[in-house]
């Protein structure tokens, strides 16, 4: 079967991420050889395998999926991999709260959003996470302290090739966008007085 041009353009994009990952770390081993190398080999393992789960990955796999373990995986990926900027990174959550769904494709949901915020800081800030739930829904809202999102991309945020990033394609958000209707769930961007909050909506 012969993959669509916009379905192969998204999956070309996701490869990059983990690829970009796996290259972060390879230089960061490159430039200090003398340390100990075992979180950083643990990294390109999974991102190997991520990049696998990609490609083959077109069916939806229902499963009880646990946010808090999610998205600290994640997390910590970029506490390990991120060395050119100064941002830390919180959870806020009492329990590990879960939902039905696929874990590869809300790892990407959430690996590109928390992407984007870590690209909209400069140099150094915050990312904060708040996973609740309210009725039958459970919220994900992540907080940065980046420059926000202009009103010409907000108009038409999750549209391929709508973005202002230099060399970017606007596929992320758009595959963000995908994922989360294929979970039933709404999602939500909004800018704050100190950078961007982006909410996710999905059924409990």
């Amino acid at each position: 079967m012969e993959l669509g041009s916009e379905t192969a353009a998204a999956l070309a994009h996701e490869v990059k991420n983990p690829l970009s990952l796996i290259k972060m770390n390879v230089d960061y081993i490159k430039s200090c050889l003398n340390k100990e190398f075992d979180d950083n080999f643990e990294i390109i393992e999974r991102e190997i395998g991520r990049i696998s789960n990609i490609v083959t990955g077109f069916t939806f796999n229902r499963q009880p999926v646990y946010l808090r373990a999610l998205l600290r995986s994640i997390l910590n990926e970029y506490d390990i991999s991120l060395k050119n900027k100064n941002i830390s990174f919180e959870i806020d959550c009492d329990t590990d709260i879960s939902v039905q769904g696929d874990y590869e494709k809300l790892n990407i949901l959430f690996f590109n959003l928390i992407k984007n915020s870590v690209e909209a800081i400069d140099e150094s800030g915050e990312v904060k996470i708040g996973i609740s739930c309210e009725k039958n829904e459970v919220k994900v809202r992540i907080d940065d302290t980046g420059k926000g999102i202009s009103p010409e991309i907000m108009e038409k945020i999750g549209q391929p090739y709508n973005t202002d990033k230099t060399g970017g394609t606007g596929l992320g958000l758009a595959i963000c966008k995908s994922i989360v209707n294929e979970h039933r769930g709404r999602i939500n961007f909004e800018n704050t007085e100190n950078g961007c909050r982006v909410t996710v909506s999905l059924k409990a």
